[in-house]
């Protein structure tokens, strides 16, 4: 997880009610008639209805989320092919189980984007310290539905980390074979409980950055004789692995910075040659 920085403000047209609050009267697209009229539908029956899964699903949608996760999962930074639209707070019970936060199906604040591994983990899971939020079906709740979160996140203190609320760096802890862990209590329930993050094929994959790196150090070192550009050749190799490690559209940005922070690119030549990278030059 990294954190994610969206403007609650900026609302895809689709998703705002459709009141004079927003549009003029005359001028309200379609799409977000269709929307709102589903809302309030579910707002009035208290219970949400699959058959409106499309509704937050829609092309402008997807492409807003999509921009602002640079079609990366939420939780895990993989990339997502086929973007599934996961909502932090769940739209609605599972086998009766859980709590149902049916008002906020269509909100821009509650929704995410996840890949299929970790959406299906997640599920319906959204356990709290504090108390439950509800909902009072006004004019003025409806003008604000797309902005509940931080007052809901400091009424019901959430135990799943929200990566647009919460900023995980210094939350996570990554070891070289690729595994993740955390002391902090909301940390290690989002890893543990709820995604499963340190599931193999994640490991495997944060693993495999390591592997090359070391590959591409040893393939430099056995290619080039003289230490001096030996030394060059090396910090090619690093300045390239940083810059990676700042690129917001790479995988597993955590698990990258992580390694950076923690001087794993020295330990790799270090491993390797049995030398400090200072040392060649």
């Amino acid at each position: 997880m990294i954190k994610i920085n969206k403007d609650i403000n900026n609302i895809p047209e689709s998703l705002k009610p459709a009141t004079n609050d927003f549009f003029l009267i005359d001028s309200i697209p379609p799409d977000n008639i269709n929307t709102h009229s589903k809302r309030m539908l579910v707002i009035e029956n208290k219970a949400y209805d699959s058959k409106y899964n499309d509704r937050y699903k829609i092309d402008e949608i997807k492409k807003a989320l999509n921009n602002i996760y640079h079609h990366k999962c939420a939780f895990c930074e993989q990339r997502v092919e086929q973007i599934q639209v996961e909502h932090y707070r769940p739209k609605k019970k599972r086998n009766n189980l859980g709590h149902s936060y049916y008002w906020l199906a269509f909100s821009w604040d509650n929704l995410l984007v996840a890949c299929p591994t970790c959406n299906t983990n997640k599920s319906t899971h959204f356990e709290i310290e504090g108390r439950r939020a509800s909902f009072i079906n006004n004019a003025k709740s409806i003008r604000n539905i797309n902005s509940f979160s931080t007052s809901y996140n400091n009424k019901e203190k959430p135990l799943i980390v929200n990566p647009e609320v919460t900023d995980p760096k210094g939350f996570l802890i990554f070891s070289e074979n690729g595994k993740v862990s955390s002391i902090d209590k909301r940390f290690k329930h989002t890893i543990e409980n709820v995604c499963k993050l340190d599931r193999s094929d994640l490991n495997d994959q944060r693993r495999k950055i390591i592997d090359d790196l070391k590959n591409d150090i040893r393939s430099e070192l056995l290619e080039k004789d003289d230490v001096q550009e030996q030394a060059k050749a090396l910090e090619i190799l690093i300045r390239s692995y940083k810059r990676r490690a700042e690129n917001i559209d790479e995988v597993f940005l955590a698990f990258r910075q992580y390694s950076i922070d923690n001087h794993w690119m020295n330990n790799c030549i270090k491993d390797i040659t049995h030398r400090d990278f200072h040392n060649f030059v």
